[in-house]
């Protein structure tokens, strides 16, 4: 038990410093139509259309150029990877925030956050976005904290 016990706290503290990495070090986490208004100290939600908007579209990965993940408008997702038709995936997404969150989350959502939820089968896999533009997508993986880069395709 102690070794689960350390590698959750592990994965916590690397999730933290990643979100300090990118949030920080590298100029913030959203794009400045994206990021979360403030008005006298108060945290303000990102607006989950305007994300989900944004999203929409094909996305290629900038780590594994064969890799693309497509999210459409109606809340379905497809995973593709060119050459390998076997390997393509299906599923739905969803965005939401810390007040629109669904239960049972393994973590506790930063109300300053917009959030993606990736459902396949009886897989979901839940995402911080890092950062959003129009051309431009990183998505933190939380339950392993990898960071995935995209570009938006035409």
């Amino acid at each position: 038990m102690p070794l689960k016990t350390g590698i959750g706290l592990l994965s916590v503290a690397l999730v933290g410093f990643l979100f300090y990495y990118l949030g920080f070090m590298q100029g913030g986490f959203m794009s400045p139509a994206l990021t979360p208004a403030s008005e006298a100290g108060a945290v303000v939600a990102p607006d989950e259309s305007l994300v989900a908007a944004t999203l929409a579209g094909v996305w290629k990965s900038a780590d594994d150029s064969n890799f693309t993940r497509e999210f459409k408008g109606d809340g379905s997702v497809i995973d593709r990877y060119a050459g390998d038709a076997a390997a393509e995936s299906t599923g739905a997404w969803f965005v939401y925030t810390a007040s629109t969150a669904p239960s049972g989350l393994p973590f506790v959502p930063d109300p300053q956050y917009a959030y993606v939820r990736i459902t396949a089968g009886s897989d979901t896999y839940d995402f911080a976005v890092a950062s959003l533009s129009a051309t431009d997508l990183q998505l933190v993986y939380l339950e392993r904290g990898g960071v995935l880069t995209f570009t938006k395709q035409p």
